[in-house]
């Protein structure tokens, strides 16, 4: 849940999911392509076009789990989707702490979920596999990414958050009255620790790039195909920071993505290291 629900305009895009009334926003569209531009190519139109599919799928995935446990607990709801997120507005309040935090949990599990499954319908169908294509890849690899890294976020204990709300409903549990005063504290700590962490990947911190590559080498190692480039070596991270990385950009030959062992995989010069293959930004740190 992400700020308050937006004013009404003529373009907005209203429909109907599970009973539910949806709508998205004009500026949902806007933010999320420039979110995505490092994926631009006006050769390759079909990147943008994914990314923002996924975007659109995913949050719409993490508001309807907050509209189903508003639903299970007797209270009606719509979804807004608008800038780069959404929002579950409920029709009535929610009574009960436990309840408020189980709607708050609903959201990042709901995103969780649907990572599961796509990572669960790889392993078992193969849908991404040599001979698949790049785009097949790109979209799974974006589909976890979202779906984990950005539901990670949502827990972080700050406002406007679902962890915020998670954090205020805890403490107001145990301080009472002080515990909003508590919660807000911790939320511009929590705040602050997040903009030292962007401040550092933007410079390239190498103890911090060193341990968020060893991260994602982790879990890619249980989420199944990887993209390997054979010109360069070097594999296309999912990391918060994976901006900054990039590779040299040249069309990734689809007879070149295999399923490999991340050990096998040595790093390219850091001479190499300047652009995205899918139209990212060249770093200029």
């Amino acid at each position: 849940m992400l700020f308050a629900e937006p004013e009404r305009t003529a373009y907005d895009l209203n429909f109907r999911l599970f009973r539910f009334p949806v709508r998205v926003h004009p500026w949902f569209w806007l933010v999320t392509l420039i979110f995505g531009s490092n994926r631009f190519d006006p050769d390759r139109p079909e990147f943008i076009l994914t990314w923002i599919a996924v975007v659109f799928v995913s949050i719409l995935v993490h508001e309807l789990g907050h509209a189903l446990a508003f639903r299970a607990f007797g209270v009606g709801s719509h979804v807004v989707l608008h800038s780069f997120g959404g929002v579950a507005v409920p029709w009535d309040h929610v009574r009960g702490r436990g309840q408020r935090i189980v709607v708050a949990l609903a959201g990042p599990a709901a995103g969780f979920l649907l990572a599961a499954v796509v990572w669960a319908s790889n392993e078992s169908a193969g849908w991404v596999r040599p001979g698949t294509g790049v785009l097949a890849l790109v979209t799974y690899r974006d589909l976890l990414y979202v779906n984990i890294s950005w539901g990670l976020v949502n827990l972080l204990p700050v406002f406007p958050l679902d962890g915020g709300r998670v954090s205020e409903e805890v403490f107001a549990h145990f301080l009472g009255r002080r515990g909003t005063r508590a919660a807000l504290q911790l939320s511009v700590w929590a705040a602050g620790a997040a903009a030292v962490y962007s401040l550092l990947c933007m410079a390239r911190f190498a103890p911090l790039m060193e341990l968020l590559e060893h991260a994602w080498r982790f879990l890619l190692r249980y989420a199944g195909t990887i993209v390997r480039d054979y010109d360069h070596t070097r594999i296309v991270l999912m990391t918060g920071c994976d901006r900054y990385h990039g590779v040299v950009r040249r069309p990734l030959d689809p007879r070149a993505v295999r399923r490999t062992r991340l050990p096998e995989l040595p790093d390219a010069p850091a001479g190499e290291l300047d652009r995205h293959p899918l139209g990212g930004m060249k770093d200029e740190g």
